[in-house]
């Protein structure tokens, strides 16, 4: 942790903010603590985007809180040793960037005060952003070449080409499907189908497959209508058409 007159920023676990600078630009939110003497976050339990820096602010009023990163069960609370602000007054502010291995992957982060313990709780749910390769918060463009079957992309800051990577070459017989977060990262993977109905995943770190496997063949009968996180666990799943009525082919 490092502190700057009256403002605190986490640096998790020996990962410097050097390393994730560029994960701050996706944005930032501000939860109160102890509002007008209140034992409570307010919001309480908001939803972010990968790389987004959540600002918790004491106000000059607040009595004495803590962000504590953990869960509470009964009236028992348990530190998880992700964060921890110390217990301060106000005004101060407790600066995370929620990027990275440990605070970057799409899920709910519980945390509480440590003076008060289950009575005042909180959470931070990340969510991925459509398209975004880097977990950055913004979208990126994947580009495929109809010829060659080249593939590339473009990570993007805004409307700026932060910097883009020839990937690999496919053959043309396999198109891209899907892109979305299948293993809950925060970063999107490509989903892949070639002509005979085979279907394969490339699970993305950024611009370089880390993984890929074969998923299976479905009939060339059915398509692909969407990839979305149908069951709330926080990975994309897939649904097929072209179907009789009232029958759906999700997995």
């Amino acid at each position: 942790m490092r502190r700057t007159g009256m403002k605190l920023v986490g640096v998790v676990v020996g990962i410097g903010i050097a390393l994730w600078s560029a994960a701050a630009d996706a944005g930032s939110f501000t939860v109160q603590v102890g509002p007008n003497n209140t034992t409570s976050f307010v919001p309480a339990t908001p939803t972010v985007a990968a790389g987004t820096t959540v600002h918790w602010t004491w106000s000059s009023t607040s009595p004495l809180h803590s962000v504590t990163s953990g869960t509470c069960s009964g009236s028992t609370c348990s530190p998880d040793g992700r964060w921890d602000s110390g217990v301060h007054g106000g005004p101060f502010t407790f600066d995370l960037i929620f990027a990275g291995p440990l605070l970057g992957s799409v899920g709910t982060y519980p945390y509480f005060c440590s003076v008060h313990g289950a009575a005042m709780q909180g959470a931070i749910t990340v969510k991925a952003t459509p398209h975004d390769f880097d977990a950055n918060g913004k979208s990126d463009i994947l580009w495929r070449n109809t010829s060659s079957g080249g593939v590339a992309m473009w990570l993007m800051d805004g409307a700026t080409i932060a910097s883009g990577s020839f990937i690999t070459t496919v053959p043309t017989v396999w198109t891209v499907v899907g892109v979305a977060d299948f293993d809950g990262d925060a970063k999107a993977d490509i989903l892949w189908r070639d002509t005979s109905g085979n279907l394969a995943l490339w699970i993305m770190d950024g611009t370089a497959p880390k993984a890929s496997s074969i998923l299976g063949n479905v009939s060339t009968q059915w398509t692909i209508v969407g990839v979305a996180d149908f069951n709330g666990d926080g990975n994309a799943d897939s649904s097929g058409g072209t179907a009789p009525p009232g029958m759906c082919r999700c997995g």
